[in-house]
């Protein structure tokens, strides 16, 4: 479902400085400035659904060079409530809803502090 994000969408997610302060920096470093509000655009759909996918992950990593993964797996305990040792982990974690994992997920708030710690 795609979600159109309005001027008042826009002015709650750039008041929130820390998140703001890290999507302009990788925005800034991919060469995406412009650009910067396709990473808005997933914050928003993430915050709606509050549940993140690993194809977010991906794309943020992809496009934006954000280590997000990484920070993951580095503070899994707290962002996951699961200590998590590797990134195949997170991708197991994020991509399947089956086996061990299928009962978690990566809430919004978790998410939005581990993207604001990988500055």
């Amino acid at each position: 479902m795609n979600r159109i994000i309005t001027m008042e969408d826009r002015c709650n997610i750039e008041n929130d400085y820390h998140l703001m302060e890290s999507i302009n920096y990788y925005a800034k470093i991919s060469n995406h400035e412009d650009y910067k509000y396709k990473f808005i655009e997933i914050m928003k759909r993430i915050e709606a659904e509050d549940i993140v996918f690993l194809s977010d992950l991906k794309l943020l990593e992809k496009e934006f060079n954000c280590p997000i993964r990484a920070q993951l797996v580095k503070g899994s305990g707290y962002y996951l409530g699961e200590q998590i040792t590797q990134i195949s982990e997170i991708n197991r974690f994020l991509g399947r809803r089956i086996g061990k994992y299928k009962d978690y997920k990566l809430d919004f708030n978790h998410f939005r502090n581990a993207i604001n710690a990988t500055l």
